[in-house]
């Protein structure tokens, strides 16, 4: 079974909070969620990779952009306009609608850290079972400057998770929404970069540095 992203990135397309329930669909896993993320004041910016956050630092999506699919084993960060973003077919089945009747601001940013198959060209790609996670947030406008704002109330974050094969050939997978803080340092018409911190999630650590080009 080939998951999807669509349902759980579509938590940053709506303009007020929904009650997101998360969950693992895999009744034979046991949740584990961390308490611990990392902290803002021990965090200090460090080129040579010398600081806490250096080994857990997300790089640029090289491909931004483009069409080619990259390595699912590379974590990548891009931020992408609304307004550039593609239509949404959910299909008939789906509640979460469609990519049209949107009100968020054209000028929004949707920021999507992944080590999945979304890219700049096809941030809604489904992903693949074997660990692939993502984290997608968006900020608007009146947000898009440095400071401390909450994942889920400010900017609507969202995770999802894939794990690994089963035999038969499809896979657990679940996700929901995103606590946490992001810590936003830097942002302008190349680059979003930041920090997130605090944030709980199962299977893979959320609290990621990273540095997020614009697609475009």
């Amino acid at each position: 079974m080939k998951t999807t992203l669509l349902p759980l990135l579509l938590l940053s397309l709506v303009t007020a909070p929904l009650v997101a329930c998360d969950m693992l669909i895999d009744k034979d896993d046991d949740l584990e969620v961390s308490d611990e993320g990392a902290n803002v004041d021990d965090l200090e910016e460090d080129d040579e990779g010398e600081d806490d956050a250096a080994d857990n630092h997300v790089q640029p999506e090289d491909s931004a952009g483009s069409g080619d699919r990259p390595d699912p084993d590379e974590v990548r960060a891009f931020a992408i306009r609304h307004g550039d973003l593609p239509e949404i077919d959910v299909g008939g089945g789906d509640s979460g609608g469609s990519g049209g009747g949107t009100s968020i601001d054209p000028d929004a940013l949707l920021v999507v850290i992944t080590n999945g198959a979304a890219t700049c060209s096809n941030p809604f790609a489904a992903d693949e079972c074997g660990s692939r996670w993502s984290v997608s947030f968006t900020l608007p406008p009146e947000l898009q400057a440095p400071g401390t704002y909450s994942l889920w109330d400010d900017l609507n974050g969202g995770f999802s998770v894939t794990g690994e094969p089963y035999p038969e050939g499809d896979c657990s997978w679940g996700g929901g929404s995103l606590e946490g803080k992001l810590e936003l340092y830097e942002i302008d018409g190349t680059v979003v970069r930041g920090q997130i911190v605090d944030a709980p999630t199962w299977d893979f650590d959320a609290n990621v540095a990273f540095d997020a080009d614009t697609c475009g």
